[in-house]
């Protein structure tokens, strides 16, 4: 039972290496960045990444997902864009990213909305 058990525990960190060499160093990169909430590298390395990379579908997810913690939409949409016309693999979390940022600007809107109206 212990061998067993060993050879299990030895196969998935065997795997779980090889599944963390597959990405490149600009996306491990970037994913670390994004972790430690520095925005500006993380936005760097996934510009190389989608530069050398131009079918990397989580590269442009990503970038994608950075522009709207910038507030820059258009570049959010474009990424975003990209990255469903190379797979489908990230549409549910493009989707709800999407709808996040609409809810944030339509309360925003709402409460600019009601300030102007108490104002008169």
């Amino acid at each position: 039972m212990r061998k067993l058990i060993s050879y299990a525990m030895l196969i998935a960190m065997t795997f779980g290496f090889l599944a963390f060499q597959c990405q490149s160093t600009e996306m491990t990169s970037a994913k670390l960045y994004i972790q430690q909430k520095n925005y500006p590298k993380a936005k760097e390395s996934l510009l190389k990444e989608v530069k050398k990379n131009p079918k990397s579908d989580e590269g442009y997810y990503l970038l994608g997902w950075l522009y709207g913690e910038e507030g820059n939409y258009a570049e959010m949409l474009k990424a975003f864009d990209n990255s469903l016309s190379i797979s489908k693999k990230f549409e549910k979390q493009i989707e709800e990213t999407k709808r996040y940022h609409w809810a944030q600007n339509f309360n925003k809107g709402v409460g600019f909305f009601n300030k102007g109206a108490k104002a008169d």
